[in-house]
């Protein structure tokens, strides 16, 4: 129930698989990783605006009540809040030792 409840708090998208996993499920369906390249080209994997979507999820608060200016200031500094511990977070490169951004695999039928 708790993986349920976790996925419904970040986006379906953020998954992180590693090359171990991906040689896993290679071997699974008859294929061979060929080659691993990691890119930071189009996304840095750094999550930008996760803190602010895990509060406004926890708040119960929409886009569409964000466009419209249906927030009381209560959620309004909540939301500010959240926006500025992602920038933080985003300055703070806490995985600049280790691979980010989208992984490239080239795969090869066996």
């Amino acid at each position: 129930m708790e993986n349920i409840r976790m996925l419904k708090i970040f986006p379906r998208h953020t998954y992180y698989f590693s090359e171990k996993t991906l040689l896993k499920y290679a071997g699974i369906v008859g294929m061979n990783v060929e080659e691993v390249v990691y890119s930071n080209e189009i996304f840095d994997g750094r999550g930008y605006k996760n803190i602010e979507m895990l509060f406004r999820r926890m708040l119960g608060i929409s886009y569409l009540a964000i466009k419209n200016k249906r927030i009381n200031r209560l959620q309004s500094l909540t939301i500010k809040l959240a926006h500025f511990f992602d920038k933080l977070l985003n300055k703070i490169n806490l995985e600049k030792n280790k691979p980010t951004g989208i992984m490239i695999c080239h795969w090869k039928k066996t």
